[in-house]
This record gives structure tokens, sequence and C-alpha cells, in this order.
């Protein structure tokens, strides 16, 4: 999403500790779009790494890992990166394909997971997410791999805080985290570990239920 040079592609790739790694884009939720597929090989051809990509609704192309043998070339992955789109959509297809469980054994091997919009919401049990595209953001059972839920494009747009701190104090979403745009959180082994932005005054906001009412914590943000 950012446009030129970008720090949180590089810090996410800076956390790989293989010489040239493995990479491999899903963009499920966006439908493929060739468009996605040509920005992705674009911002990380300069990276010393392997590049590949996983698409249902596109014939193969140079990088694709083929629909039939999914598994093998996902698990050798060094990072999986998700791109967004409609999560609620991609979550579908990826359990038809049994992706979950797929992801889940890379998860456990040591796989680096990231991804932005849709594809930071996956990872949590919980996201608060637009999948019927209302501007009204609905609680969404995701993969599980991180405790808690999430919610992106806090600030950009405007209904997202208010529905996700309203959906956290009525209880229909657990404690979670609100992601600015242009900030990453970063989690291991299920836990915490920091906040990292591209720019100043971009961050991400913990949201948990205290009593009757949603408390919102800002979190300090590592400026990249």
């Amino acid at each position: 999403m950012e446009r030129g040079r970008s720090p949180l592609d590089e810090y996410v790739v800076s956390l790989i500790d293989v010489a040239r790694p493995r990479i491999c884009f899903l963009n499920t939720g966006g439908g493929d779009p060739e468009e996605g597929l040509a920005k992705y090989y674009s911002a990380f051809r300069r990276f010393n790494a392997r590049l590949s990509h996983l698409a249902f609704f596109r014939k193969p192309r140079t990088g694709s890992i083929p629909l039939l043998d999914v598994e093998p070339y996902l698990l050798e992955q060094d990072l999986i990166y998700v791109g967004g789109g409609n999560t609620r959509a991609m979550l579908s297809v990826w359990r038809e394909w049994s992706l979950p469980r797929i992801l889940r054994i890379a998860h456990r091997q040591g796989t680096l997971l990231a991804g932005m919009s849709a594809g930071a919401l996956c990872w949590f049990d919980w996201a608060a997410s637009d999948y019927a595209w209302t501007g009204r953001s609905n609680p969404l059972r995701c993969l599980g791999l991180l405790k808690g839920s999430c919610s992106t494009h806090w600030h950009r747009e405007r209904h997202r805080r208010a529905d996700y701190l309203r959906l956290v104090k009525r209880g229909l979403l657990p404690s979670g985290y609100g992601i600015d745009d242009g900030a990453a959180v970063m989690f291991e082994n299920g836990r915490f570990v920091e906040v990292v932005s591209s720019q100043s005054g971009v961050s991400a906001s913990y949201v948990e239920r205290v009593g009757s009412r949603a408390k919102e914590t800002r979190l300090k943000a590592r400026l990249l």
C-alpha cells in the first residue's frame, strides 16, 4: 500500500533468518487480480528472495504454486504474505481448499505469517470485518492462530474504530488490536512483541472490555 520504498515490507523480510528466503503471496480476498500480483512482484523483487504466489481465480503463470500440490509448496515457504480484500470470502475459499490446516502446520513449523487488511485480520480468533461492504463492521470468526480480535484501517475508515469499540463493549468481540494503516503489530509464539510504523503518528491500539465499557490503550510504535 506504500508508494515507493516500503519500510514495513523491509521489516517483515528482515525477520527471516535465511540468506535467500522463499516468499509466497496470497491475494485470495481480492480475487487474485493481475494488478495485485504485479505490485507484489514489483515490491519484493528488490529482496534477494525466491518469490511465488498462490492464486485460485487465475490460470497458472510464472511463479504460480500448483493448485493440485498446494501443501508441500506452502510448507517450504519462509514467509507467507496475505493481501487485502473480502475476509469472509477469502476464508471460505481457504476452507474449501484446506488452507487453514496447512497454515496451522506452517505456523507450528516457524513460517513467518504476515499480511495487510484481510491479511492481518485472518490470523486472529475474531475480526471486525466489513465483509458485506455496508460501511459497518461485524464479528467474523477467523483462523485462531492469535488470541483475541483485530480491526484494521483504524483511522483511515472512520467507522472502523467506533464499530470495534462498540463490539468489544457489548461482548460481541474479545479484546484485541485496532491497527492504523502504515503500522504493523508483531507477535512471537502468540505473544505481542511490538508495534512498528512507517510514518510518525501511526500506531495501533489495544481495546479491552472493562466493566460496561471498552477501554482503548494507545500503543507506542517504533518508527522504522
